[in-house]
């Protein structure tokens, strides 16, 4: 689960981002001072950073680059006054600016993209570091009785590369994706699911979500998705 660490001397401010943002599927820590964010980064090890700018005798701009040092993969975003140009926070470092007070709708946006893109350049860097030797694999549509549970496990890594909690699939979706012939492998479904999941506004993945090439092949082969199509 991606952790956040929110810093805001407001309780209320930080409880609200707090609550808000481990509804949406995040690990969430509050804490009201610099110092005390500093003192525990190592052990909290954040992926997301939000830091107030203006807080404490330390003020948020002041301490940025010392959270940069400690915590250098993760991304980090200043909450600023309304008052304050766009430049004064992206000249102390920061990924992302953000106005007070805060967009909640905005703000998941922000720290869902961030954080996929995040976990996007982790992968890619494991890949460089570890030796991988080809193995030769059955086609997807090959492999048809394993297909339930690598659709559950692709959906697992998607909910956590996404900071979603999509905790169920339609069993019409599941027919549907089962007897498609998956001509782009195992690829083709990473990419199905994943806009499926980034599309999803409640915690079940529906026939709306799916390609319209899926559901006509499943209609027009097994008679499946007609009254979607309807």
């Amino acid at each position: 689960m991606n952790r956040i660490l929110v810093i805001d001397d407001d309780f209320t401010i930080g409880r609200t981002l707090q609550l808000h943002l481990s509804n949406e599927g995040f690990h969430v820590i509050h804490l009201q001072s610099v110092e005390e964010g500093l003192n525990k980064l190592t052990t909290i090890n954040p992926n997301l950073i939000l830091l107030d700018l203006r807080l404490g005798e330390m003020k948020g701009s002041n301490s940025l680059p010392l959270f940069k040092e400690k915590a250098p993969k993760a991304r980090i975003f200043v909450m600023i006054p309304p008052h304050d140009i766009e430049n004064t926070a992206m000249q102390t470092g920061a990924d992302e600016y953000l106005h007070k007070p805060l967009d909640l709708d905005e703000l998941d946006v922000a720290v869902n993209k961030a954080l996929a893109c995040q976990n996007k350049r982790l992968r890619e860097d494991l890949n460089y570091r570890l030796p991988v030797e080809p193995i030769a694999a059955p086609a997807l549509r090959e492999r048809k009785e394993d297909l339930e549970e690598l659709i559950r496990n692709v959906l697992s890594r998607a909910n956590r590369d996404l900071g979603r909690q999509i905790t169920a699939i339609a069993p019409e979706v599941m027919k549907v994706l089962s007897h498609y012939h998956w001509p782009g492998n195992v690829r083709e479904l990473e990419n199905t699911l994943i806009k499926a999941v980034a599309l999803c506004q409640g915690d079940m993945l529906t026939m709306d979500l799916l390609p319209e090439h899926i559901l006509g092949n499943a209609y027009k082969k097994e008679g499946i998705g007609k009254n979607h199509s309807q």
